[in-house]
C-alpha cells in the first residue's frame, strides 16, 4: 500500500524521516528529563511533601522511563500493538496514578496508530 504522503519505503526520504524522528525523540526525552530533575530538586528545596503517587524524578528514574519507552516501542512494533499497551503497566509499577497511566497509554496508542497510517 502506498503512503498517503508519497514516501516510498527504503528511499532517502524514508531514511531521513526515520533518522529525524529518532533524533527529535532523543532530544525531546533528554530535555524533558533534565527539566523534570530540576523541577524535583526545586520542590525538594522548598520542602514539598511528596504524595504516594508522585514520582520523585532523578537521573535514575529518567533513564529507566526512557529505556522502558524504547522497550515498549520495539515490542509494540514487533507485536503490532500500541506502545501504551505495554508502557501502561510500567507506569503503574512506578506508582503513577492509574487514571494518568490510562490516559497516557491511550494517547500512546492513538499516536502509534496515527504514525502507522503515514
Amino acid at each position: 500500500m502506498d503512503s498517503i504522503v508519497g514516501i516510498r519505503q527504503c528511499s532517502a526520504d524514508y531514511v531521513g524521516l526515520f533518522v529525524g524522528n529518532t533524533l527529535i525523540s532523543i532530544t525531546f526525552g533528554t530535555v524533558v528529563g533534565i527539566l523534570l530533575v530540576r523541577h524535583t530538586r526545586k520542590l525538594d528545596e522548598l520542602g514539598y511533601e511528596w504524595g504516594h503517587e508522585d514520582i520523585h524524578w532523578n537521573k535514575k528514574t529518567v533513564v529507566f522511563v526512557q529505556l522502558m519507552a524504547v522497550t515498549s516501542g520495539v515490542a509494540s512494533g514487533l507485536l503490532g500493538v500500541g506502545g501504551g499497551f505495554i508502557l501502561g503497566p510500567f507506569m503503574l509499577s512506578l506508582g503513577v496514578n492509574p487514571q494518568v497511566s490510562t490516559a497516557t497509554s491511550s494517547f500512546m496508542v492513538l499516536t502509534t496508530s496515527f504514525i502507522a497510517v503515514l
